[in-house]
Formats: structure tokens, C-alpha cells, sequence
């Protein structure tokens, strides 16, 4: 066989070891030997672009420097003029990472700048400060969001403790790709979603409540500036529950429990379809239990025992359940849930 390489391998040999512009880069086609080729940078200017600032805030781009024959992998320039930061790609996920929460950060400072410009109180309130003290009936304190909160006074029902919630207003989100609809006035007029931060009487923490208003079914498609919107909705109510929270306002789920003598059970044969209940002893001294499905997040775990405690409070209101023993008890919360686990009893 002969030594000599054929035109075509020697060819191609060549452009192999040449360096060669990646097509990310934004130089010129004609410099084919870059030293540095970049990619085209993601730049925020600042809030004041005309100040004496001489390049962007902040900016971001591919970058790749090459270095004999062999380059190194690209990396992430990311940083201001003159203070640059190399980033990889995990390193750069967790820079966004850490952005977006710093961007919820600026709308909460904002939401307390507006407060203080408009001398609004941010406090949260006790609603119901000469009521009763049962631990079973502190009420979350109401936040500087909620609507049923006034400059004179607290608005909240005082009819039962589970209609005793704190509720924002909504914010609106249009769904410009469904098909419009025609309301009761015969103007059209799209399907939405409403968001808002809604917290019961007895939770600790608010929580964001997404509502799909439509004919039927509750699917919608979102365009992208539409997911925008709703992504920067969703900050700025993050940023107002978090700037309000009181999480240490409501005493501690032992202490209400120890107190009203309850007993919490997590039922492994309990479905996780049903709510729990608590059926309760009515007598003088009467004992509780409070059963909820086994496995539930500790999030759900302790609103949905708060939530069983809050109603079995309010248990003279209820009908008592009949039993053998004549023992006056009262059941609270998922019926339903209550008569699986009794037919599972009698079984």
C-alpha cells in the first residue's frame, strides 16, 4: 500500500486541525481564526442606561477561547464589564436558580416601598382580638393583602371559623387561544384565570389559588406572553404572602391537640381521596380522635388535622351520631370517610 494520503484524506485531515468558527459565534464569517469566539450576549442595561455607566448591568454569553490545537469547552461569561464570572452549565443553572429568587426579593422591597410611600400599615392583625382564647380558635392574624380588611376594622364572617378566611384580590390572566365565548350580556369575552392568595382561619400560612374561568372543564392553553404574565403575577403574590406571613402567629398542633384532647391517627386502610374526620366524645371530659389517609405531605398533614380540629371546635353545631354504647359523639369533617372506616369496623 502506499505511504502517501490521498488528496481527499489529506483535505480533510487539515480541516480537521484548523480551528474552526462555531456557528454560535458573532464574528465577522471572514476572521475564521478567532482567539475568543462569544456568542451574542444577553444584556440588562440597568435602570438607568443613561447614567455614567459605560457598558451593561448585567449580561451573560456563550464563550470559548482557543488555545492551540486543542480548545477548551465553551463556558458561561457571565457578570458586568470588567468583572467577569466563567461558569458551567450546572454552575449557571444555579446562578438563575438563585436570580429568580432574588427577583421575588426586589418585589417584596417593592410591595414594602409602596407601603411605606402610601402609609399603609403591612402588619397582620388579629381579627378577632376580644374573642375567645381556645387554642382551637386563634385565628391566623389578617394580612395587609387581605380584602376583608378595612382601615376601620375586620370585615370577616363571624357565623362559623371555616368561613373566617383571608382572600386577595384577584389578579387576571386572559386566555387568548380559546375560542371566545359569549357572556350574559352577548359581549364576547375570553376565558381567564384568576389568581389570588387565599389563607383559612386555622392555617398557618397562605397559600396561591389558581381559578380557570370557562364553560366547561378545567384545561386551558396559555401562549407564551400569556405564561409570562402569569409568571410575574405569581412572583409579586409570593413576594406579598411572604413579606405578611405570620407561620409562629397560630400556636403549635401538639399544644391545640394536648388541649382539646385529641388523638390523630394516620389511617393506612384510609384512602387518600377522603378529607379525615374526627369523631369526638361530647361528654364531660370526653376524649378525641382525629383519623386523616396515611402518607400525606407534612404540609397537608398539619392543615388538614388543623382544619379537622377547627370544625370538630364548632362540633355542638353538629348532629351527634348514633351508637350502641349511647356515648354522645359528634363526627366532623368527611362523612364519607367516616362511614367507610365504620363499615370496615362492622365487617
Amino acid at each position: 500500500m502506499s505511504s502517501e494520503l490521498s488528496p481527499a484524506l489529506t483535505n480533510k485531515s487539515i480541516e480537521l486541525t484548523e480551528p474552526v468558527c462555531p456557528p454560535w459565534c458573532v464574528g465577522k464569517a471572514d476572521e475564521t481564526l478567532h482567539e475568543v469566539h462569544e456568542g451574542a450576549r444577553i444584556e440588562w442595561l440597568g435602570p438607568e442606561p443613561g447614567s455614567s455607566r459605560t457598558g451593561p448591568a448585567l449580561s451573560a454569553s456563550i464563550a470559548l477561547l482557543e488555545e492551540g490545537p486543542e480548545s477548551l469547552q465553551p463556558e458561561i461569561w457571565f457578570g458586568s464589564s470588567g468583572s467577569w464570572t466563567e461558569l458551567n452549565l450546572t454552575q449557571f443553572g444555579s446562578a438563575i436558580d438563585e436570580l429568580e429568587e432574588y427577583v421575588i426579593a426586589l418585589r417584596a422591597l417593592r410591595y414594602r416601598y409602596a407601603a411605606v410611600l402610601h402609609g399603609t400599615d403591612l402588619a397582620s392583625r388579629d381579627a378577632y382580638a376580644n374573642g375567645p382564647k381556645h387554642p382551637a380558635e386563634i385565628t391566623a392574624l389578617c394580612p395587609a393583602w387581605c380584602n376583608y380588611r378595612d382601615e376601620d376594622g375586620m370585615q370577616h364572617s363571624d357565623e362559623a371559623l371555616e368561613d373566617r378566611f383571608h382572600c386577595s384580590e384577584h389578579e387576571v390572566v386572559e386566555l387568548s387561544l380559546h375560542q371566545p365565548r359569549t357572556d350574559h350580556r352577548g359581549n364576547l369575552a375570553l376565558d381567564e384565570v384568576l389568581v389570588n392568595l387565599e389563607q383559612a382561619a386555622y392555617h398557618r400560612l397562605p397559600a396561591v389559588a389558581l381559578t380557570i374561568e370557562r364553560e366547561a372543564g378545567s384545561f386551558c392553553s396559555l401562549s407564551l406572553p400569556e405564561a409570562r404574565q402569569l409568571r410575574a403575577v405569581l412572583g409579586k403574590l409570593i413576594a406579598q404572602a411572604e413579606v405578611c406571613a405570620t407561620p409562629t402567629a397560630l400556636p403549635p398542633l401538639e399544644m391545640v391537640a394536648a388541649h382539646m384532647r385529641a388523638e390523630i391517627a394516620d389511617d393506612p386502610k384510609l384512602e387518600p381521596k377522603y378529607r379525615g374526620y374526627a369523631l369526638a366524645d361530647t361528654s364531660p371530659d370526653g376524649r378525641m380522635w382525629v383519623c386523616i389517609p396515611q402518607g400525606l405531605p407534612s404540609d397537608l398533614r398539619e392543615e388538614t388535622i388543623r382544619c379537622l380540629l377547627a370544625g370538630a371546635f364548632e362540633a355542638p353545631l353538629r348532629r351527634e351520631v348514633p351508637n350502641a354504647a349511647h356515648v354522645p359523639l359528634q363526627v366532623t369533617g368527611d362523612r364519607a370517610a367516616w362511614a367507610a372506616a365504620s363499615a370496615r369496623a362492622a365487617a
